[in-house]
């Protein structure tokens, strides 16, 4: 890990950053950038866009990533998607002096059962396999934007944007995240959850029921957590809904009082 920079643009950095999700990059979030009115940042994660791609595993491990976080990070707000969220709550608990601010769209903080973290291990296993066919990403590109959870994406508008992107993402990157960094191998952090200080903003998509009752239970660690459901999309409604989302983070930033640099 030692010499790695992953790629935050513009620059100079804001206090705003923004973490993609899985087979994502930080352009994903330009959708939200032109209706906000602070200065946005984004990070493409290891593997991903136009950050390196290691080819040790290791190097895609919560502590591992955390800690290039760290290293990069300045104190900021973190607005955060899917993967991308998880590794912000992981980031959150272990750094909570470099977190004013947290929204985690989509977000699931592990699996606690031993018996239903192995069956997506698992899981988790069969599709890197399938990422180490690099002549087969255009099937699996195919296959992954089928599963159920994130089907709503592909009819959107700039899905041939995103297509696009994603045809030019690293198979080991794919690869490496899924082992080291899959919802199976992730350590849970459902425990730590009230440990957490920072002002939190919980954003789910209507359809996504599945995180809305995650969503809602996380609220029962923690009190002070906030949840928002942006109408009439699914898991992705800072791509699906980009204006209602970055509404309803600018209304949370005023209500917290959060000063916009």
């Amino acid at each position: 890990m030692t010499g790695i920079q992953l790629s935050i643009r513009p620059h100079p950095m804001s206090n705003y950053i923004a973490i993609h999700g899985f087979w994502g990059s930080g352009t994903d979030f330009t959708y939200i950038d032109k209706y906000v009115s602070f200065p946005l940042s984004t990070i493409d994660l290891l593997g991903f866009g136009d950050s390196p791609v290691s080819k040790q595993i290791e190097d895609y491990s919560v502590d591992s990533q955390c800690e290039l976080l760290n290293r990069q990070l300045p104190p900021c707000h973190i607005i955060s998607y899917s993967m991308g969220a998880r590794l912000a709550l992981q980031y959150t608990i272990r750094f909570p002096h470099k977190v004013k601010s947290l929204i985690c769209i989509g977000v699931n903080p592990g699996i606690e059962n031993s018996l239903e973290r192995e069956q997506r291990r698992q899981w988790d296993r069969s599709w890197a396999n399938r990422f180490s066919q690099p002549e087969k990403m255009k099937e699996n590109m195919e296959a992954w934007s089928n599963i159920p959870l994130l089907k709503s994406l592909s009819h959107t508008t700039v899905w041939s944007e995103i297509v696009t992107r994603r045809e030019r993402q690293s198979h080991i990157g794919l690869q490496n995240s899924m082992l080291a960094f899959g919802t199976g191998t992730m350590p849970s952090c459902w425990e730590q959850l009230n440990s957490i200080t920072s002002p939190t903003l919980l954003v789910h998509g209507e359809y996504d029921v599945k995180y809305m009752y995650i969503h809602q239970r996380m609220k029962m660690q923690n009190k002070q957590f906030t949840l928002k459901q942006i109408p009439m999309v699914g898991h992705a409604p800072h791509i699906e809904a980009p204006q209602r989302t970055a509404d309803a983070i600018q209304n949370w930033y005023h209500d917290i009082n959060s000063e916009l640099t």
